[in-house]
């Protein structure tokens, strides 16, 4: 039987909506899941895997961070992320020790490419806060009764730092062809934990997914796992096209821009609504120029995905290398995204 999952949930992409927290849930210690409505009372409708962009108000300034839905598609009255405590996160400190029930955040989206054929044989891998849209996944193939082949592989330090943990079991009973394998590469002394232990290695990976390279992979964790998880896919036959990354680390502009100093100045930026011109090094972004000129541009991934940073050029060209946070009928209409765009021209910006 095909499965259609974007035939059963009907998607509106492109949408700015006011959310409602109307939960917020305990998972780990360092892990809460914040449950929205949208504030109009109308359905959220996204695809298994996607994003969104949340707009936090901390102190007076705009706060943006993507973050990947946890919650199932299949039912739209209600999205969540699950959001891990980073120290020194701006944002995630905010969320664990100020936001409350009943207030507000505006989003923008669903955006994103993560998304599974459940038609083929598929691998989830994920580490930490990975596992946030492989629950999406798993919930929406529990909820619409897929018959998916599905194998999950997660890795927690701890039993204790598993997100869903308790879940795992309802969604190995529900989707009787997922094979579902939680993994601690920490575990404590004590701790009661009988599954496999240790950090991702091949001679691991192998043994729990003995059948990998019929496998379609999807990877989501810290850069340093997702790396390792992607060279032992390649290692492993699996083809590049079959394997298919979601980055959640958080982007500073600080850094982008400490790297772009020192390039020659070549080219000047027009910001048109706020009649500022800067300078902007060879090597420059076009965010990097514009932090630097103290101008502020909201962004949130920095790699091209969320497109958070979208602006519009009126005049002038740039190269832009994204990752599918730009549809092309925005390239088309002369909206670009300042993270991943260097000028290639003078440069005028709506803005």
């Amino acid at each position: 039987m095909q499965i259609d999952v974007q035939n059963e949930i009907e998607i509106e992409i492109d949408t700015t909506v006011t959310l409602v927290c109307c939960a917020v849930i305990d998972e780990t210690p360092q892990a809460k899941t914040y449950v929205f409505r949208s504030e109009d009372q109308n359905p959220i409708a996204f695809l298994p895997g996607q994003f969104m962009n949340f707009t936090f108000m901390i102190d007076g300034l705009q706060e943006t961070r993507c973050y990947s839905l946890s919650s199932s598609a299949a039912r739209g009255s209600r999205v969540s992320i699950t959001v891990k405590k980073v120290e020194n996160g701006l944002v995630s400190n905010w969320l664990f020790d100020r936001f409350r029930v009943g207030d507000r955040v505006i989003a923008e989206g669903p955006l994103g490419n993560f998304t599974p054929d459940f038609n083929t044989p598929l691998l989830l891998l994920s580490a930490g806060s990975g596992m946030t849209p492989m629950a999406s996944m798993m919930r929406t193939a529990a909820d619409l009764a897929l018959d998916a082949d599905i194998t999950l592989v997660h890795f927690a330090r701890s039993p204790d730092e598993m997100l869903f943990r308790d879940e795992l079991s309802s969604w190995a009973r529900l989707l009787p062809r997922a094979k579902i394998v939680p993994v601690a590469t920490q575990p404590k002394p004590g701790s009661g934990w009988v599954g496999p232990y240790g950090r991702l290695n091949a001679a691991l990976l192998a043994a729990l997914v003995p059948d990998l390279r019929q496998r379609n992979g999807y990877i989501c964790g810290p850069t340093a796992f997702m790396d390792m998880a992607k060279a032992m896919l390649l290692d492993h036959g699996v083809p590049t096209t079959a394997i298919h990354e979601e980055s959640f680390v958080t982007f500073n502009p600080d850094e982008e821009l400490a790297a772009s100093l020192p390039a020659e100045t070549a080219f000047e930026l027009e910001f048109a609504r706020s009649r500022q011109t800067v300078q902007c090094g060879r090597e420059m972004t076009v965010l990097a120029a514009a932090k630097a000129a103290k101008i502020p541009l909201q962004t949130s991934c920095g790699k091209g995905i969320c497109g958070t940073c979208r602006v519009k050029v009126s005049a002038g060209t740039v190269e832009m290398k994204h990752n599918g946070g730009i549809k092309q009928r925005e390239i088309d209409q002369g909206w670009i995204l300042a993270c991943c765009s260097k000028p290639t021209s003078n440069l005028r910006i709506d803005r």
